[in-house]
């Protein structure tokens, strides 16, 4: 009997080689004959159960082996492969060109052209998604007339209109009637219907902080606006959003709210809002280091509107962005203004209180409301 266990082994044995030949597409196949002979080793071991220890050595340990996955090596063929000097393959030389094929995430290894897994092909990436985007943006940008609908004396509008002109980009201003919209405005932001919107050929981008990094990421041309460290860029992206949302919602109820503790409350969170974000500029000329950047932009109803804002909103009123609280925030603003690109298309005081005087009792209504 003990012949015939060892015997039933080489038969398994002779068997199972032929799997580790079949391809990726016979999986199913490979699977159920090696169930087979299992069984039929299994039923072998059976009818052996008398046979001499020695034998049932053989066959336990031929089981235990069949329980560790070796994976199969193939030659790459075709396919543009490499090895992997540190992966500690002691059975096969440095100079083998092979490919691992099955499961593999941060193992040994390394697929040139394409990798397989799980008999899904996928292609390497041959080029970066910077390249990829800096490509798509030349050829995006390369004569395609741009149009910037707008209201000028409007803190959005000049978002827009500063990031064309930081990045030195050609652009026809088209100066839109907010009490009768145009056509043009209508048709290509039916969603908010309102203003800055960019035209750029036959695509049309709203929203001012949106079209600020359309423009910086559709003409690699001129200055960057925003940071190429990712942390930097997600910084100057959550400080902008502050700015928006949390900041100008306060300020706005500090400069229009009726006098009293609601409104004292509306200043002293603003004031606190203003801390943090000055604390943005120590050490730096700008938010983003030595020129006009997102978050400058981002933040520029500060530097030339606030001013205006305070004088209409009451000269009784206490000034919220004062030098001597806020020193860095004044010289920035100085900087900005003072900037050749943005001085092109900021609006003068006197604009400005002609672009606001119209709206300043619905400032006030606003500013009564209980909502914050």
């Amino acid at each position: 009997m003990a012949s015939l266990a060892v015997a039933a082994l080489g038969v398994v044995s002779l068997v199972s080689l032929p799997l580790s030949l079949l391809d990726d597409g016979d999986e199913k196949l490979a699977v159920t004959v090696q169930l087979l002979a299992d069984a039929a080793l299994a039923l072998l071991l059976a009818v052996a159960s008398r046979a001499q220890m020695h034998s049932m050595a053989v066959v336990l340990l031929f089981l235990a082996s069949r329980s560790f996955r070796v994976p199969t090596l193939r030659p790459a063929g075709s396919l543009t492969t490499s090895t992997n000097a540190s992966c500690p393959t002691p059975w096969l030389s440095p100079s083998h060109r092979f490919e691992i094929w099955g499961d593999q995430e941060g193992g040994c290894g390394q697929i040139g052209s394409r990798k397989k897994t799980k008999g899904v092909s996928i292609p390497a990436r041959t080029a970066s998604s910077q390249q990829r985007r800096e490509s798509y943006s030349a050829k995006m940008s390369s004569g395609e007339p741009v149009k910037l609908l707008g209201s000028f004396g409007s803190p959005f509008t000049h978002r827009a209109e500063a990031a064309l002109r930081l990045k030195g980009v050609p652009y026809e201003f088209i100066q839109e009637d907010l009490g009768n919209k145009s056509d043009l405005l209508l048709a290509h932001n039916p969603v908010h219907k309102k203003v800055p919107l960019l035209l750029h050929g036959g695509r049309a981008v709203a929203e001012s902080l949106v079209i600020v990094e359309y423009v910086d990421e559709a003409f690699p041309g001129g200055p960057s606006l925003l940071p190429a460290d990712p942390l930097a860029r997600a910084a100057a992206r959550f400080w902008a959003q502050f700015v928006a949302d949390r900041l100008s919602r306060t300020m706005f109820k500090a400069l229009w709210a009726e006098e009293g503790e609601a409104r004292d409350g509306f200043v002293a969170e603003t004031k606190e809002n203003l801390t943090l974000l000055e604390a943005r500029l120590e050490g730096r000329r700008f938010f983003g280091g030595d020129s006009v950047g997102y978050l400058d932009i981002a933040a520029s109803a500060l530097a030339g509107w606030l001013p205006v804002l305070e004088e209409m909103a009451g000269a009784e009123r206490s000034t919220l962005m004062g030098e001597e609280e806020f020193p860095l925030l004044c010289r920035w603003r100085g900087d900005y203004i003072s900037d050749e690109a943005v001085r092109a298309c900021l609006p003068s005081r006197e604009q400005l209180v002609a672009y606001y005087a119209p709206k300043k009792d619905g400032f006030a209504t606003r500013g009564k409301s209980p909502q914050k």
